[in-house]
């Protein structure tokens, strides 16, 4: 019988395997810098929105208060950051002091789609996404009215971010620090 050329069935299941476990590796680098890159967007989206606030308050002396926490939406033509005012929030001026294209063109919204309440994102829920703004009134910080400070809040994906807040916790008003979740980043003014 004439001695055919060809592979092996072995041959064919190695180089398969081989195959097999190169292309999980890539898919796993792959997700890996697809989670950075979004938590590195998410970062520096609210450095945005910050350096934004610090306009406004240049202008109308307070940042935009709120009377609980604001969470961002997919709706790009609204801005779900807004001042209200109020009686408990009489230093803020008038509701018509909006934070608009003004301050910034649009306000950022979360890479994934923002489709969490403001509990899941400062709780940093698994799977929570968006973005939370606060400057209202807080009991421990008498000396610091609404619109005196702010806090932007956003939970991340990779659990191993450094700079992650129980890495790097911001401080409330009164000066100690933040007791957000775990997994999330937060930016509030100095």
């Amino acid at each position: 019988m004439p001695k055919r050329k060809g592979f092996t069935l072995i041959e064919l299941m190695v180089a398969i395997a081989i195959v097999a476990i190169i292309s999980s590796i890539g898919y796993i680098s792959y997700a890996s810098a697809q989670v950075t890159g979004r938590d590195s967007r998410r970062k520096q989206d609210l450095r945005s929105i910050a350096s934004a606030l610090e306009i406004y308050k240049q202008q109308i002396r307070h940042y935009p208060c709120t009377g609980d926490w604001q969470v961002s939406n997919d709706d790009t033509s609204t801005f779900w950051l807004t001042n209200v005012s109020n009686s408990d929030n009489a230093a803020c001026g008038v509701a018509s002091e909006s934070f608009d294209t003004n301050y910034i063109k649009n306000l950022p919204i979360d890479p994934l789609s923002n489709s969490s309440s403001a509990n899941d994102i400062i709780n940093g829920k698994s799977g929570a996404h968006g973005y939370t703004y606060y400057s209202a009134s807080a009991p421990d910080c008498p000396n610091s009215p609404p619109g005196t400070y702010f806090y932007l809040v956003t939970a991340l994906e990779n659990p191993n971010d450094g700079q992650r807040n129980e890495l790097q916790p911001a401080n409330w008003c009164d000066g100690t620090p933040t007791k957000f979740a775990n997994n999330t980043y937060v930016v509030t003014n100095p």
